[in-house]
């Protein structure tokens, strides 16, 4: 259940920036659609290396431990959530920081909707287990996806809803 609350809030992370994160480079930067995207889609380009990363890093350093990595992780992801905004406003620093992001969101997304998920629910019922975590994650995306129409209606059209939404992802 722990793991489900977790996956919860993450997944609310994971999808706002899977979603929005081409709305905000080109807001911030002003660059076109193929440019916002493209640095937008650094965020799933560095998902492979996140998920290997920190499947290694689990075997090999944490003896197969998989919740001290997801919470160094984490820990580290919501510091970068909420310092993401005073990067400077360059191609090169947002397009680092949204690899950065994708990196340390995969860590812990491969880790407890997989490894954790069997750890935890044992053979017989790492299934189950698997459903729920991925079934609290489902929810926690919703809110991931209709936060920043939520945060607008909130602050007001014509002001900026970056800072709220990622000081929120931060703390979530």
């Amino acid at each position: 259940w722990l793991l489900a609350g977790v996956y919860f809030f993450f997944f609310s992370t994971r999808y706002l920036m899977l979603f929005w994160s081409p709305v905000y480079i080109n807001e911030l930067l002003g660059t076109g659609t193929a440019t916002s995207g493209f640095l937008g889609s650094l965020f799933d380009l560095a998902g492979p290396l996140g998920s290997l990363t920190g499947g290694l890093i689990s075997d090999r350093l944490f003896k197969s431990k998989r919740v001290p990595v997801c919470v160094i992780t984490l820990f580290i992801l919501a510091v970068l959530m909420v310092t993401f905004r005073f990067l400077p406003a360059t191609r090169l620093a947002v397009g680092a920081g949204m690899f950065a992001i994708g990196f340390l969101v995969f860590i812990p997304d491969t880790l407890i909707s997989g490894a954790a998920a069997m750890d935890f629910g044992t053979k017989k019922g790492a299934s189950t287990a698997s459903g729920i975590i991925n079934g609290f994650g489902s929810i926690g995306q919703i809110i991931g996806v209709t936060l920043p129409g939520w945060a607008d209606k909130l602050v007001g059209q014509g002001h900026d809803i970056w800072n709220p939404i990622f000081l929120w992802l931060g703390v979530a």
